[in-house]
């Protein structure tokens, strides 16, 4: 089922919704539709957010403790990685690459 309604819109937004249309090969109806369904979906992403600020049961995290653990998470997944590789390329030099076709 379906609702048909009526918007009245400024002359800068009809242009730029018949604009949309355009660009995205389809009616200004399923620009409209796809608007409203994208703003809805967000509308309900904040009112969750919201609702969660607003619980005092939910654990509220420091932003500098959460920023030092994940860099701390960071440094120990890039020593893992490291150990995984093989001792060749751990004691690798590094060096410039250089192209050999290109002349000084």
């Amino acid at each position: 089922m379906s609702t048909q309604i009526t918007v009245r819109l400024p002359d800068e937004q009809t242009v730029a919704l018949d604009e949309a249309a355009t660009v995205l090969d389809c009616s200004r109806a399923e620009v409209v539709r796809q608007a409203i369904e994208q703003y809805l979906e967000d509308f309900d992403d904040l009112s969750v957010a919201i609702e969660r600020l607003r619980d005092p049961s939910d654990q509220v995290l420091d932003w500098d403790e959460v920023r030092r653990e994940l860099l701390r998470s960071d440094k120990k997944s890039a020593a893992m990685e490291l150990a995984r590789l093989p001792g060749d390329v751990k004691n690798a030099s590094l060096r410039p690459l250089t192209n050999p076709s290109r002349s000084h």
